[in-house]
């Protein structure tokens, strides 16, 4: 196999993996949005007024609840535009990845405490949704991790192909062929009276 030939292998294997990769986020994303919109129903339905507790401690899940859905209507569909105009930006994969893991966090406590203050039926979608959360959540974190280890393998290559082109240039000695042939001049006869 040729070094052209291999180059070429090497290309199209890496468009097919940026395509399976850009399908599986598409997936993620779709899912993601899906568990926003579930959960987003689901806190408008709680009857947190209702729930076990101090007039405090329900104005702070109350807070908590609004909070939660200020974000999954507004903050988490921009980083999910983000993403999608920029599958393979790893800047953006990072900022949905935290505002998620942000949105998992508040969630989780949330149904903890909805586990023994509110109606079962509150505490179970509020766990349903927990669940789609952190699947998502995962589903992000590994494809994260697999673009920040392609950029350190693509860091190391060039890295490893810029000091071979240094060392090759900085060792190297020049040999010049001159590969033309040389000029003959012909003498001229010279004819010499007898």
């Amino acid at each position: 196999m040729t070094l052209r030939t291999l180059a070429v292998v090497v290309l199209v294997a890496a468009a097919a993996t940026a395509q399976s990769s850009v399908a599986e986020l598409n997936l993620t994303l779709a899912q993601l949005e899906q568990t926003a919109q579930t959960t987003n129903l689901d806190l408008a339905k709680l009857r947190i007024e209702k729930w076990k507790g101090g007039g405090e401690a329900r104005q702070q899940y109350q807070a908590n609840a609004d909070a939660l859905s200020r974000n999954l209507s507004e903050s988490l569909p921009q980083r999910i535009a983000e993403l999608r105009s920029a599958p393979e930006n790893l800047a953006a994969s990072f900022k949905l990845y935290r505002n998620v893991d942000a949105l998992y966090d508040v969630l989780s406590a949330l149904t903890d405490v909805a586990s023994g203050a509110a109606p079962q039926s509150d505490y179970n979608a509020l766990v349903a949704d927990v669940k789609n959360l952190e699947a998502v959540r995962r589903s992000l974190a590994d494809r994260l991790e697999a673009l920040a280890t392609q950029r350190d393998l693509e860091l190391a290559r060039l890295r490893t192909g810029g000091k071979t082109a240094a060392t090759s240039k900085s060792g190297a000695k020049k040999i010049v062929i001159d590969d033309t042939a040389p000029r003959t001049t012909r003498k001229k006869k010279t004819t010499t009276p007898q």
